[in-house]
């Protein structure tokens, strides 16, 4: 039997440096009907993750501050259960697959 689809949103966490690529980003993310909260670098959304019961984190390997990488492992440390997806041009590639987590490889 066919699992029913379920009516809760998911909340997605997108984390990207550049603020008009995040929104742009966003909005098709909204459009396909998950629940996003944009931010532009990893301190913002580890000060704002207590605000959030789970959901998906989306975010680039090059960010302002804290890298992506460093992101996932802040996660780690602190038993947080929020899985990680990141967005790495063929030059970031292998620090996203050294970091243990989902890729996207994108052109620049």
């Amino acid at each position: 039997m066919a699992k029913k689809p379920s009516n809760k949103k998911v909340s997605i966490f997108l984390i990207m440096q550049d603020r008009q690529q995040c929104r742009d980003m966003a909005e098709g993310v909204r459009e396909a009907g998950y629940d996003v909260t944009e931010y532009q670098t990893g301190r913002e959304f580890l000060i704002d993750m207590r605000n959030h019961t789970g959901g998906i984190v989306i975010a680039e390997v090059r960010l302002h501050g804290m890298q992506g990488d460093d992101l996932v492992k802040e996660l780690a440390s602190e038993q947080e259960t929020f899985p990680v997806v990141l967005m790495a041009s063929a030059l970031d590639t292998p620090r996203a697959v050294k970091a243990g987590v989902d890729f996207i490889a994108r052109t620049p």
